[in-house]
């Protein structure tokens, strides 16, 4: 709804909420869901969440990041020059 009506400010504290949660389990479909509504900020983060060596290798066997390189082939390569994948 934040997206919809164009209220940045709830579309950026709906982001500060999910990163408090985020695990290498939701990391892919939180990185989905910034670049679907357009959140820099939350993208930006779950790519430096990413960028974890831990990180990276825990998330790229779940089944969101599968997806993710699916649906947003911008994201692999962001990925793939950030992480080196």
């Amino acid at each position: 709804m934040a997206d919809m009506y164009a209220l940045d400010r709830l579309k950026l504290m709906c982001a500060q909420r999910l990163l408090q949660d985020m695990t290498a389990d939701s990391v892919a479909d939180m990185l989905a869901c910034a670049e679907t509504y357009n959140c820099p900020e939350l993208k930006n983060r779950c790519i430096d969440f990413f960028a974890a060596e831990n990180n990276f290798k825990k998330a790229a066997f779940t089944d969101g990041f599968a997806v993710l390189l699916q649906k947003f082939p911008v994201i692999a390569a962001e990925l793939k020059k950030r992480v080196g994948i």
